[in-house]
């Protein structure tokens, strides 16, 4: 496993070799893991000799003394950018299984590292905070400073939805792949409350640990506290209510904020569908294909057993979290254009919500899905609609097509299909896509958007019910396999798949 440290750096060449030093007695051999490190010390143009002398420490001590390989990299940030900058700039340059923020700052002890990386070694979080507030013993605050920060502190809570100790996390430690795909935008010191504000929003695993601290002066530690606090929370109020995305443009981004609005979108859709394939008949034996994080899976598991299947391990370690300890799951890691794997039964109901698009030779994988179902089992579909809606949004996460009913039905029938139903759903989110992915050419679903349209939803289900007799964002659809004297041959003409 690779750690990088991230250390942002600006006119620190009279405490630096004292930092260094504490960093090359880091006990990372207690971690566990950690086979190999790399830091990235990005300078913000410093004019005191502070990248020189960095180029000299690592040009003579280039490995801790834990005896660990050691990567050293100076990064330069452009002129006139500020910390914030700087982190972004080192996350996006990383390539870590585990990164790890720290200031080059002497006041911290090196030996903390291990309870920083443990919980993520052992992979019980996502991230860890590293918190001088809490653990270890502490200087009494004045009555009206702590009185302060504790005020300060329960709001930026109320507004991230967490239970943050302090003001801000001092040190933070991420896996690697999840700092990578955090939408940051801040360039100055609120990048910290940025990032747990994004890891609240995205539903990360995070807990705190005690770090110990060197505290300066009281007038000095206090004016730093008085001109954070009211960044931090400026920055909590902007990250969870204006600026919402918590991921990139992507496939996380997508399934994060769908996840969210899933109750009023899908699990409708859902139900109705299992209710017409499966009628009354309990327990059912499901094949959930494509499950991503679980969003649907609790739908499912109240109809019976489920088979939760999806190609990222990522998501499937979500998944089997989410659901931990139910006996009515099992979470397999499988790629849908693959035999199935040699223990599973035949199912009564296949779902697959959003996912055919995502798969090059759709006609092939309805073929080999319909062999996983019992004689008289049900295939349930979810779709995107209209060729004519394929934008920036769909290329973002990995849609080969769109479809139109008459081709969905061709190629259900081209694979031993008959469709017992097509039906168009979520009318009303056509104009959304239309406006943000057509006209906008953006790249990822507004949350705040989608909010609001399954807020609404409830109030506008009798103009849906119209309007869905003539179009929708998706497409839901029942197939059942056909007996194989009756199979349909293929179409002499498909759709050709929008790009």
């Amino acid at each position: 496993m690779k750690l990088s440290l991230l250390v942002p750096v600006l006119n620190e060449s009279a405490y630096f070799r004292t930092f260094w030093q504490g960093l090359k007695e880091a006990p990372l051999g207690q971690c566990g893991g950690i086979t190999e490190v790399e830091i990235l010390v990005v300078d913000g143009g410093s004019t005191d000799g502070t990248v020189a002398l960095v180029q000299e420490l690592a040009a003579t001590e280039a490995a801790l003394d834990c005896g660990i390989p050691t990567e050293i990299r100076i990064l330069q940030r452009s002129a006139g950018q500020h910390k914030g900058a700087g982190i972004r700039q080192a996350i996006e340059s990383s390539s870590g299984d585990i990164v790890l923020i720290q200031d080059a700052n002497p006041g911290y002890f090196t030996s903390d590292y291990p309870a920083l990386l443990r919980p993520i070694i052992e992979d019980y979080a996502d991230a860890v905070f590293g918190n001088r507030a809490i653990g270890y013993p502490q200087r009494i605050p004045r009555f009206r400073r702590w009185a302060k920060n504790r005020i300060t502190a329960w709001l930026i809570n109320v507004l991230v939805n967490a239970r943050l100790t302090g003001l801000r996390p001092e040190t933070i430690a991420m896996k690697g792949e999840l700092a990578r795909s955090l939408r940051l935008t801040s360039g100055r010191f609120e990048v910290q409350m940025e990032i747990a504000a994004r890891l609240c929003r995205g539903r990360a695993r995070m807990c705190e640990v005690p770090v110990k601290y060197r505290v300066g002066t009281h007038d000095d530690d206090t004016r730093t506290e008085t001109g954070y606090g009211l960044t931090a929370l400026w920055a909590a109020f902007l990250f969870s209510f204006w600026d919402r995305e918590a991921f990139k443009p992507g496939l996380n981004q997508t399934l994060n904020t769908l996840d969210e609005v899933c109750r009023w979108i899908y699990e409708p859709i859902l139900r109705r569908l299992l209710n017409v394939a499966a009628g009354s008949k309990e327990p059912l034996r499901i094949l959930e294909i494509g499950s991503g994080i679980g969003s649907l899976t609790r739908i499912l598991l109240k109809r019976g057993d489920v088979v939760a299947c999806d190609i990222s391990p990522d998501y499937m370690d979500k998944l089997g979290r989410r659901f931990r300890g139910h006996a009515g799951l099992q979470a397999h890691l499988w790629d849908a254009t693959g035999p199935p794997l040699p223990e599973w039964p035949k199912f009564d109901v296949v779902v697959a919500f959003n996912v055919l698009e995502h798969l090059e030779h759709d006609v092939d994988v309805l073929e080999s899905w319909a062999q996983l179902l019992e004689p008289g089992g049900a295939l349930i579909l979810l779709v995107p609609n209209s060729p004519r809606l394929y934008s920036p949004i769909d290329a973002a996460v990995g849609h080969y097509r769109r479809y139109t009913r008459k081709s969905l039905i061709e190629k259900l029938m081209a694979a031993g299909l008959q469709p017992v139903e097509v039906t168009y759903h979520n009318p009303l989110g056509v104009l959304g896509w239309l406006v943000n992915g057509v006209w906008l050419q953006r790249s990822q679903l507004p949350s705040g958007q989608l909010w609001l349209y399954s807020t609404a939803k409830p109030i506008l289900l009798p103009v849906e019910a119209i309007l869905g007799q003539f179009t929708g964002l998706s497409l839901a659809c029942i197939a059942r396999p056909e007996p194989l004297a009756v199979k349909q041959s293929p179409p002499a003409k498909t759709e050709t798949a929008a790009r």
